[in-house]
């Protein structure tokens, strides 16, 4: 093969790679928008159905993004779970609120409590606040429940921001029923 004809096949591959990885970008960036598995009243009905008193006061601000709104639902989602499989609680409540300062996701149950938190979990929280250059504060002590505090803001940092905390090999859109 001429030298030729190598550097031309070498320029075709690079920039049919090139194609490739715009085209996974366009396709995440549509993946990342698309609405969360499982819609708040849907999760909320969770709870009911294991018996546990929910109160949920559930109004995101018109402003916030598609991404945005999967990221609280994902966020709820590991919450929900978590209440259901550990804090063995007869209540729970759920807010959300936002104004120009940002947003807060608020989630208290009255159950078990813990004294370390830790997990996969976790994480995921950890990291979808951070993209929202948000923060997480957990109040929990032996049965005496746990508060979860999220708080951020409307826009959406790097995506190089959060990824130290982001578990890519925890499936963060599991069903939560069957827990």
């Amino acid at each position: 093969m001429k030298r030729t004809q190598w550097n031309k096949g070498q320029e075709e591959t690079e920039s049919l790679l090139g194609i490739a990885r715009r085209s996974l970008d366009e396709v995440r960036q549509v993946v990342e928008t698309l609405p969360s598995y499982t819609p708040v009243f849907d999760m909320v009905n969770e709870l009911k159905r294991a018996k546990i008193e929910t109160t949920l006061d559930w109004n995101p601000p018109v402003t916030a993004s598609p991404r945005l709104q999967a990221d609280w639902d994902l966020i709820l989602r590991e919450g929900i779970t978590n209440i259901l499989r550990h804090a063995h609680a007869s209540t729970v409540r759920i807010q959300l609120r936002g104004d120009d300062n940002g947003w807060t996701l608020v989630i208290e149950d009255n159950g078990k409590g813990f004294s370390q938190a830790h997990g996969h979990g976790l994480q995921g929280i950890k990291s979808r606040a951070a993209k929202w250059n948000g923060k997480v504060d957990i109040i929990s002590f032996p049965e005496q429940g746990t508060s979860l505090v999220i708080t951020g803001e409307f826009v959406e940092v790097s995506k190089g921001a959060c990824e130290d905390i982001y578990d890519s090999d925890y499936d963060y859109r599991r069903p939560i029923s069957g827990a």
